[in-house]
């Protein structure tokens, strides 16, 4: 992008064509504002801290910086893809973070919230002024980190919307963080009760925030990352969290990692099988 928000035009080529391969196939396109929201991370090999330089920030002390560029970005995709039918959904952003980068989900009433308001309704308003199949499409938003803790969850709004009912969210969710991440010495191997318990709270409260709030959601990111912990315990944990979608009436993507693309095959075709064994149509 240039300082204004404007894709550079072989950039925006590249995105359509990836875009079409998916709508190819017959499949729903979720399409958002991915890194610009990037974290600080830490270099595996020099074991240093690096920022992956994003700009986008729920930080309101930036907002009247940020909220230009971000609506010029927006329109400029939209524009290019508003002859686009339903099956390609936009999405606000993906994980927005504070200035600090900060994982941890604010306090109820920080102002990292209200920024992530304001954002949302700029992102509404940018799609719906661009006219076309935009004026209906179906939008989805995300909250701070896409994370699930209650704070966060009730800190969420449907932005106003000239079309009603066609806002949808997405929730993100690794949990529990210890089964399905590596993390040292808390790292859990197995899949067990409190595992069920802990996956049990989050889903019910998820279910319960967006039913209050009338609308519809999905798990936007989720999955056993760590390839280390045995392939029957992951299967486990793929199993119970399809049924819990199935039992909420919503769904959700594994992320990621499953396709090699290269070779047109599954990495790992038993968690795919498994969970498409367990989807219910």
């Amino acid at each position: 992008m240039d300082a204004q928000g404007n894709v550079d035009k072989a950039w925006m080529d590249r995105v359509e064509e990836v875009v079409n391969y998916v709508l190819n196939t017959g499949s729903y396109c979720i399409l958002n504002v991915q890194h610009d929201t990037g974290d600080v991370w830490k270099d595996v090999m020099s074991g240093a801290r690096k920022d992956r330089g994003g700009w986008l920030r729920a930080d309101m002390d930036a907002y009247d910086e940020i909220s230009p560029i971000y609506k010029t970005l927006w329109t400029n995709i939209a524009t290019r893809f508003k002859n686009y039918d339903d099956h390609l959904i936009f999405e606000s952003f993906n994980e927005i973070l504070n200035p600090t980068t900060g994982w941890t989900q604010p306090s109820a009433g920080h102002q990292a919230y209200e920024c992530i308001r304001r954002l949302h309704q700029d992102f509404v308003d940018a799609v719906r002024a661009t006219g076309g199949n935009n004026e209906y499409r179906n939008l989805s938003l995300n909250p701070y980190s896409a994370g699930s803790n209650e704070a966060n969850l009730n800190e969420m709004v449907v932005p106003n919307d000239k079309h009603p009912n066609h806002i949808l969210f997405s929730i993100h969710s690794y949990d529990p963080y210890n089964f399905c991440n590596e993390n040292g010495e808390w790292t859990k191997y197995v899949w067990d009760k409190d595992c069920e318990k802990e996956v049990d709270e989050i889903t019910a409260r998820v279910d319960a925030r967006f039913q209050a709030l009338g609308v519809p959601y999905f798990y936007g990111e989720f999955g056993a990352i760590d390839g280390g912990k045995e392939m029957a315990e992951r299967i486990k944990y793929a199993k119970y969290m399809v049924n819990k979608f199935n039992q909420y009436h919503t769904t959700g993507l594994w992320w990621m990692g499953l396709y090699d693309r290269k070779e047109n095959k599954w990495y790992e075709s038993e968690i795919v099988n498994a969970m498409m064994e367990t989807y219910k149509p």
